[in-house]
């Protein structure tokens, strides 16, 4: 569950939810004295738990937008530990004891008095339970500035595809990296190998944040909106794409229409070059809407959400499907 309140667990079946991840005041005055970067007066007013990876059982990693990648492990009473104080977290998932994140961190020297990014040389990480090393995994191309250029595009994932195997997509940056449990870099392609676009080419940060712009600026490319693994080599790439190139912004519409698909990819996580689409496998009337997904064996839970984050008021749609790979 996302909000200010903190990370939910729900069980099927029960009638209530069950509180199991929150940043208390305490914790929050804790981890400012423990961080460089983290800033005490942000994270009480913008309190977020919008990225969430892992279960109850094996402990749950949890970050915001601009706060940090945090773990509560299952049997810690001591509050929430700080993984590592990110400036920009894009996406972030964890499998056993393995927590992997991407997203921008900010340099060893703000001011720049160097000449240097204001962003460090990585932009993804793997964090292993009680090893307090950060195992740095994708090093940044320009410097970062392209994923900070396309912050607000969402085009990152990271996802755990097989027991040791972690993707991680840049999105504003070219490539798809897989990387073993131990950091190693073990397969690389390019987006395009997934029907996908990658890269950034807007002049400017300030321009995605415009809410025409951006809509129209997605509806120009395809995009890997979600990445969904069944634990048996099965993975599964949802690529979002406006269908009919046409956006209606209608007078005054807080919901722009337009023919949103996403096609589905099939591949094995062993050979991702390998891969089996489905068109249109779901499709939505709304041009801002964006796809998460969560998958059990074959049974998924696919989200349709509003993708702007102007709190329109719109619900999201929420519904049950079976994943099943060709010939199954």
């Amino acid at each position: 569950m996302v909000g200010g309140a903190g990370v939910y667990a729900w069980r099927i079946g029960e009638p209530t939810a069950e509180l199991v991840a929150i940043l208390s005041d305490h914790d929050v005055r804790r981890l400012f004295a423990e961080s460089r970067f983290v800033r005490l007066q942000r994270l009480r007013a913008y309190a977020d738990y919008s990225l969430v990876g892992g279960a109850v059982s094996d402990g749950i990693a949890f970050a915001g937008g601009a706060h940090g990648v945090f773990l509560q492990g299952a049997d810690d009473e001591g509050g929430p530990e700080l993984l590592k104080d990110v400036g920009l977290i894009h996406d972030l998932d964890r499998r056993g004891d393995l927590t992997a994140a991407v997203g921008l961190d900010r340099n060893q020297r703000p001011d720049r008095a160097d000449g240097g990014s204001f962003w460090e040389p990585q932009i993804a990480w793997l964090f292993k339970d009680g090893d307090h090393e950060v195992r740095s995994l994708l090093p940044t191309r320009d410097q970062g500035e392209s994923m900070s250029r396309c912050n607000s595009a969402g085009l990152s994932v990271v996802r755990f595809i097989a027991e040791d195997r972690v993707l991680v997509v840049p999105g504003a940056e070219p490539g798809l990296f897989v990387f073993d449990g131990n950091g190693t870099l073990v397969e690389s392609l390019e987006a395009e190998a997934l029907l996908a676009d990658a890269g950034c080419d807007v002049e400017g940060r300030e321009l995605l944040g415009e809410r025409t712009y951006r809509l129209a600026w997605l509806g120009s490319r395809r995009v890997i909106d979600e990445v969904v693994a069944d634990g048996s080599g099965n993975v599964y790439f949802f690529v979002r794409r406006l269908a009919d190139g046409r956006l209606d912004f209608g007078d005054g519409e807080d919901s722009p229409r337009g023919r949103v698909c996403w096609d589905l990819l099939h591949a094995r996580a062993d050979d991702l070059r390998g891969i089996a689409r489905t068109e249109c496998a779901v499709e939505s009337v709304f041009a801002d809407a964006r796809l998460r997904a969560d998958l059990r064996g074959e049974r998924a839970v696919i989200l349709l959400e509003d993708g702007v984050a102007q709190n329109l008021g719109r619900p999201a749609e929420v519904f049950e499907a079976r994943l099943t790979p060709p010939g199954g």
